[in-house]
């Protein structure tokens, strides 16, 4: 029986002072709060029918915090798999690591999402070949810039044949 909702906002880690965001309508069942700047923000809504005024829902927090951008190495462990590491950044959720395999490949494709705090990543099943690699944060739905891209060849190298010829007393010519 509303007659429509007041919605309320406070801002920051700890925030506890509520100051109203808006008045909806009855029919109105979203809201988006739009033009915000890099912050926390919870959020309260109360139905209303005239003068009567319905108690609180419960709060729903979203931050609008951009992570920062990871710093990416790789080391190939053997010929089917990659050891990834990177530092942990500000303001993540969690990570997307992606890859594309392939010399001049350009489509990358997600590994793995991997949880907040995570710094490292072993990719494991590898055929042999060249494989680019890159991972950024992300904070909800919030994605951060992409790291720098890192190249690998997980190609076994062939065995050379060495040649040796003495020149001289003093020196040898090596081929292979």
């Amino acid at each position: 029986s509303e007659t429509g909702y007041r919605i309320e906002r406070c801002s920051g880690a700890s925030c506890s002072t509520f100051t109203l965001l808006a008045n909806v309508g009855s029919d109105v069942l979203v809201y988006n709060n739009t033009s915000l700047t890099a912050n926390r923000y919870t959020y309260r809504v109360r139905a209303e029918n005239g003068a009567v005024i319905g108690s609180y829902s419960t709060s729903a927090t979203a931050n609008t915090f951009v992570p920062g951008t990871p710093t990416l190495t790789a080391s190939v462990a053997s010929t089917s798999s990659v050891n990834l590491a990177w530092a942990s950044v500000a303001n993540e959720t969690g990570y997307v690591l992606e890859r594309c395999g392939g010399a001049g490949c350009g489509t990358f494709t997600a590994v793995s999402n991997l949880s907040a705090n995570a710094v490292s990543y072993q990719n494991i099943g590898l055929a042999s070949q060249q494989y680019t690699y890159r991972v950024r944060a992300v904070n909800g739905p919030i994605a951060g810039a992409n790291s720098q891209t890192v190249t690998v060849w997980t190609i076994a190298p062939g065995t050379p044949t060495l040649t040796g010829n003495a020149v001289t007393t003093e020196s040898n010519i090596l081929y292979w």
